[in-house]
């Protein structure tokens, strides 16, 4: 065994000697291009309290986020037409660099690109034989040490800043080592709201079509049919996986559970997020005579925020926070967007351990939304057990948006339109509840739903929670009003 482990070691070695612009995540290699607008800086512990002021006379660039500045490390964007080798001796000028850290692109199918920013952190999760001595020998090797791990034997490392290798050499070199299920950076990738549908009830043609604004009779979710059995129960929690949810007066007092943020808190939303309120709404808005009625308005709700500024460590960390505090349906409108589809492996197990171990054994339904690209389903909604949901109009057609992919396990009402952050809205036409103040309505001084901002009329997209057509059943049968 200790002759295999110097063999491994040997192998590590050997394998830094090339080019490092890809990582590894569903056992293959995913590419990626070096920004030439975007770089990771560490700056000294002496100098990192000062560090955002000191630059602030530097027309080059600025800090587009704070990475981790306890550890003073901290992304920039230099501006374009600017080097970034010239942009960076101004700062050294001023500041002591201790490092840099390439930051990355992805560009998908439809040529936009994607971000992957990294800090000094990778994620890993060790083959079950390696024993935490052979652990501590590869990381005192590399200079990288254990920042903390999890029970499921996941470990987030760091390399130290006298470390010779950089963070995406480190993680590559830590997968073709074999002493690893998987490891990857600890990448902040963008994630992409998939957006949704839901309103005000005689405007609810997702919930009862019978042809209003030139629909086709009946092509709705069956709700009224759904109701006659039940409602859903309190006993159910949903987590809903996106960017936060508030109160709301189409929500019950004692709807809401106790949240969780992926950086730290309690599920709330941030200042411009306002995506997941509408979510929540679709899900379980209740039967109150007040606003638009939700899908399963007996349904306690879990907001679980991922659009803090998650790294996809702690997006799969919320996945499991979601499951181990009892949520038994995970709702995630959302997805990496892009074609072909990329991995995580981490998020992944986490997802996996929803569907296996969600329910005290029995397994989570866990839905995503099978992305907004018209081609390809995106990740995670590509992760086996999950249901995949696509998107059809009020005339029984595929949304324009919705993925082509023999991968769609169904489809739920929706319509043509997408949010593009302008109040240019054309053929939105789905109705749910809205942030109050701070939504999505008015806009422009419009209003797009009722007269005070507590209801948006125009949303639409591939995602949703119960309201399926033709489920597949999966991995677990999920009864709204007795499942425990």
């Amino acid at each position: 065994m200790k002759l295999l482990f110097l063999i491994i070691i040997s192998q590590m070695l050997i394998s830094l000697t090339f080019a490092q612009d890809y990582y590894y995540s569903d056992n293959r290699k995913l590419n990626l291009t070096k920004s030439n607008n975007w770089i990771v800086v560490q700056i000294s512990e002496q100098d990192k309290n000062i560090f955002k002021g000191a630059i602030t006379d530097i027309s080059a660039a600025h800090v587009k986020q704070n990475l981790k500045p306890e550890r003073g490390i901290y992304w920039l964007e230099i501006f374009e037409g600017n080097d970034i080798l010239n942009t960076l001796n101004q700062i050294q000028k001023r500041v002591r660099i201790i490092r840099t850290i390439p930051a990355y692109l992805m560009a998908n199918e439809a040529g936009d690109t994607a971000r992957f920013i990294m800090s000094d952190e990778f994620h890993v999760k060790f083959h079950p034989h390696v024993t935490r001595t052979e652990i501590d020998t590869v990381n005192a090797q590399y200079g990288v040490e254990i920042l903390n791990y999890n029970e499921y034997d996941e470990y987030i490392l760091r390399v130290k800043e006298d470390s010779p290798y950089n963070t995406l050499e480190l993680a590559n070199l830590y997968y073709e080592s074999d002493l690893t299920v998987w490891s990857l950076p600890n990448f902040m990738a963008d994630i992409r709201h998939y957006q949704i549908n839901d309103p005000l009830f005689p405007n609810q043609w997702h919930l009862r079509n019978k042809g209003q604004g030139g629909g086709s009779h009946a092509i709705d979710n069956g709700a009224l049919a759904a109701w006659d059995i039940t409602t859903g129960s309190s006993n159910i929690i949903a987590a809903v996986i996106d960017d936060g949810v508030e109160s709301h007066e189409d929500f019950g007092s004692t709807q809401r559970v106790p949240g969780y943020s992926g950086t730290g808190g309690d599920g709330s939303p941030g200042t411009e997020s306002k995506h997941g309120q509408t979510v929540a709404g679709i899900v379980s808005a209740n039967h109150n005579d007040t606003g638009v009625r939700g899908v399963a308005s007996n349904v306690k709700l879990m907001s679980i925020n991922i659009f803090d500024g998650s790294s996809n460590s702690q997006v799969a960390r919320a996945i499991d926070t979601a499951w181990t505090r009892g949520a038994h349906i995970l709702n995630n409108s959302w997805g990496y967007p892009y074609c072909p589809p990329i991995w995580l492996d981490n998020v992944e197990a986490a997802i996996t351990r929803a569907l296996t171990n969600g329910r005290n054994g029995k397994g989570c339904l866990v839905v995503f939304a099978a992305g907004n690209t018209g081609s390809c389903v995106t990740f995670p909604a590509t992760v086996p057990g999950v249901i995949a949901v696509g998107a059809i109009t009020n005339t029984n057609n595929p949304a324009s948006y919705t993925p082509r992919d023999l991968r769609v396990d169904v489809v739920a009402p929706s319509n043509h339109s997408l949010w593009g952050g302008t109040c240019n809205y054309t053929d939105g036409n789905i109705w749910t509840t809205d942030r109050h103040p701070g939504g999505y309505t008015p806009c422009g001084g419009q209003y797009f739903g009722d007269s005070e901002g507590k209801y948006f009329s125009k949303f639409g997209g591939t995602s949703r929670l119960e309201q399926l057509q033709n489920q597949k059943r999966k991995t677990c049968e999920i009864d709204l009003k007795s499942l425990n």
